[in-house]
C-alpha cells in the first residue's frame, strides 16, 4: 500500500510472488483497477470521478473485449477475436446507433440506426 498525505494511493496485491491486483486511487477515489491472472493482466477498469469508463479484458495477453462509458452509460463495445476486432457497437443517448461485424479483417455487415 503506497499513501500520500494520508491518503491511499495505490495498493497492490500479490499471490505467489505474483502481482494478482493493482488498485490506484486519486483524491481518495479508484481511479483504475488491474487484474492480472499468472503475470498477464487480464482486466482493466478505469473510473472517472468515481463512475467507470472503460472495461479492457484480455485473454491469453490480447484484447478480446473493450467497453466505454460515458456519464454511466455505455457507449462502445468492441470484440475482438484473434487480435481483430470482429464486432463492434455504438451507442448513442441509450441507443445502439452503429454496428459494424467483421470476418477476416474485413467489414461485412454496417448497420445505421437512424435517430
Amino acid at each position: 500500500v503506497v499513501c500520500y498525505r494520508g491518503t491511499v494511493v495505490v495498493v497492490v496485491v500479490w499471490y505467489r510472488g505474483t502481482v494478482v491486483v493493482e488498485v490506484v486511487c486519486y483524491r481518495g477515489t479508484v481511479v483504475v483497477v488491474v487484474v492480472w491472472y499468472r503475470g498477464t493482466v487480464v482486466v482493466e477498469v478505469v473510473c472517472y470521478r468515481g463512475t467507470v469508463v472503460g472495461v479492457v479484458v484480455w485473454y491469453r495477453g490480447t484484447v478480446v473485449v473493450e467497453v466505454v462509458c460515458y456519464r454511466g452509460t455505455v457507449v462502445v463495445v468492441a470484440v475482438w477475436y484473434r487480435g481483430t476486432v470482429v464486432v463492434e457497437a455504438v451507442w448513442y443517448r441509450r441507443t445502439v446507433v452503429e454496428v459494424v461485424v467483421v470476418y477476416r479483417g474485413t467489414v461485412v455487415v454496417k448497420s445505421r440506426m437512424c435517430q
